[in-house]
């Protein structure tokens, strides 16, 4: 398989400064306070559909002579991380200031997260290697597990960028980033307006019902937090269930119930019952999301029961929707496949369908192992349901955007209803969130959603 090929959003003529950078009184006071109230990034259209954006960062310590800052590492997610392969790319310091900088060329329309890296070599972060297309597969496979190590050790230390006036968030490996959304990014008024720092929505005092439980399992033998939301009281029993994997992010970091609520007031989604379920720890999420009969048999035994208890909801066969991203969006196409007298209906983003092997794309050849659940398909697992899919991919995420072609063309084999959405960006929340709103708009287009009153 070919190693990715980044080199049009990196490499850029560094030399070639932005205006900003040009100015006099760069690096003063003035300078500084001005560029906040401008924000960064600084982004300019270098063709319709292509911007050149400067990543501008402020050394606490101030110029050279005084900083013991060396790098300053910069994370775009899929672009400058280990998804791209390449060596870690650091700002540039412009001589005697305090200011590094750096510029890419990204899509008018990307939408993404990123970050900073000081580095002062207090950290150890060695200049990391990248991926050499050249050498042999093992090499290539040893030169990767490098880099993600450098990666996993660098990113504890990512910080946002405070002249970005947008709203900072806690990734999923729990470091701050900063959003980035290019002039012609898609994006959901809800989020929009978050982002800007505005409230959603309170699911406890704006939704019809919420609540927060403890899901005490017999079969997975351990204990986890879940939440149930519903948005409309007029016919419960018709309500359609949504089930969320990776609900503690959706609801305690990202506040997808807020949105979701705007979405029904506005007749935009019919009245639903939603259940967030949380996936404990990254152990057990990669243990109980990697194609785990049991999870899902948990979920059908002993949550859901107690979720209808709970809140009602309509309980025809195959009405309900499992959504999930990564890791997620693999066991929820897999809930789907094999339950779909349940799961009619499977929203899976950036499905990790190249699960078990990761380093699929530094090998030569296709392992037998690789895509387990794309050849479980081709040997007719799936083949007697009809289910209503909406799948996502980053173009940036190349293994899973590659995996993801292979798998259309089983499932338009086996006649299930796809619809298919390529996103201008990386393994990343930021579009996920906009992508969940679509999907539960298409998945839910036959149903009534007139305004709540």
């Amino acid at each position: 398989m070919t190693l990715p090929d980044q080199s049009l959003q990196t490499q850029v003529a560094q030399d070639v400064l932005h205006p900003w950078l040009a100015r006099s009184n760069v690096g003063n006071d003035d300078w500084w306070q001005r560029l906040k109230e401008r924000g960064t990034p600084l982004i300019d259209y270098q063709t319709p559909h292509r911007c050149r954006v400067t990543f501008v960062w402020r050394d606490p310590e101030g110029n050279e002579r005084h900083s013991s800052c060396r790098h300053v590492w910069l994370c775009i997610n899929c672009l400058t991380d280990h998804h791209a392969m390449q060596p870690p790319i650091s700002l540039i310091r412009l001589p005697g200031t305090d200011v590094w900088h750096y510029t890419v060329l990204l899509d008018a329309r990307w939408c993404g997260s990123y970050c900073f890296i000081p580095d002062d070599g207090d950290q150890g972060l060695m200049q990391a290697q990248g991926v050499d297309g050249a050498a042999a597969p093992e090499a290539r496979i040893q030169q990767w597990h490098a880099l993600r190590a450098w990666w996993r050790s660098a990113l504890p230390h990512g910080k946002d960028d405070p002249l970005n006036a947008g709203r900072r968030w806690i990734s999923g490996r729990g470091h701050a980033t900063s959003a980035l959304h290019m002039p012609r990014a898609t994006i959901a008024d809800s989020w929009l307006r978050w982002d800007q720092g505005e409230s959603l929505p309170d699911p406890e005092r704006a939704a019809t019902w919420w609540q927060a439980h403890r899901w005490n399992s017999t079969l997975l033998e351990n204990e986890r937090s879940v939440w149930v939301m519903t948005t409309g009281r007029r016919c419960p029993s018709k309500r359609p269930l949504a089930v969320f994997l990776d609900g503690g992010f959706w609801t305690q970091q990202m506040p997808l119930p807020g949105a979701l609520i705007e979405m029904t007031r506005a007749g935009q989604l019919p009245e639903a019952t939603y259940l967030f379920i949380d996936s404990v720890d990254n152990a057990t999420r990669r243990r109980e999301l990697t194609c785990n009969p049991l999870f899902w048999q948990a979920v059908e035994a002993e949550l859901l029961p107690q979720a209808q208890h709970w809140a009602r909801f309509d309980d025809t066969p195959g009405s309900a929707l499992v959504a999930g991203q990564s890791f997620g969006g693999l066991s929820a196409l897999y809930a789907g496949l094999h339950w779909p007298e349940r799961f009619g209906k499977v929203l899976a983003q950036s499905g990790s369908f190249w699960w078990p092997r990761r380093e699929l794309m530094l090998l030569d050849t296709l392992p037998d192992d690789a895509c387990w659940l794309l050849h479980q398909m081709e040997e007719g697992l799936g083949q007697n349901g009809r289910l209503e899919l909406y799948l996502e991919a980053g173009r940036q995420e190349h293994l899973i955007h590659h995996v993801h072609e292979q798998l259309l063309n089983v499932l338009e084999h086996q006649r299930h209803h796809v619809h298919y959405r390529v996103r201008e960006g990386g393994h990343d929340a930021l579009w996920w969130r906009d992508g969940l709103l679509s999907g539960l708009r298409w998945l839910w287009r036959e149903l009534p959603h007139p305004p709540l009153a």
